[in-house]
């Protein structure tokens, strides 16, 4: 029984505490993706795949200083305050999205990666 006691507490942060701390560490991964991202693309034979993979890192990277600012700019325009906070709480999950949808496409470029990786070690032999 303490077992599921400890397992109802994890469960409950799973839900609720990490939701809230997902967006900064996938936006913190991003922002090292984008840094590194010059030594990928010299290596592949798929520089598509990883435009777009980058492309999402610098969506994420770019959504909260761009989101902010329509928000203020939506605020100035005669906006109101429940609006306001309405399109900031969902500008924080935005990086989410963006981040699931970047990591379905990174599958793909990783079984790319690795299929390259074969046909270059079966041609060594």
């Amino acid at each position: 029984m303490e077992n599921f006691g400890r397992a109802i507490r994890k469960s409950i942060i799973i839900l609720i505490a990490k939701i809230f701390i997902m967006p900064i560490k996938v936006l913190k991964t991003s922002i090292n993706g984008i840094n590194e991202s010059s030594k990928d693309a010299e290596n592949t034979q798929f520089p598509l795949f990883m435009w777009v993979k980058n492309m999402y890192e610098a969506l994420i990277v770019l959504c909260y200083p761009l989101g902010l600012l329509g928000q203020i700019f939506y605020a100035i325009d005669g906006g109101s305050f429940g609006d306001f906070l309405m399109g900031v709480i969902i500008l924080y999950f935005i990086p989410l999205a963006l981040g699931l949808i970047k990591e379905a496409i990174s599958i793909t470029i990783i079984n790319v990666v690795k299929l390259e990786e074969i046909a270059r070690n079966t041609k060594k032999n």
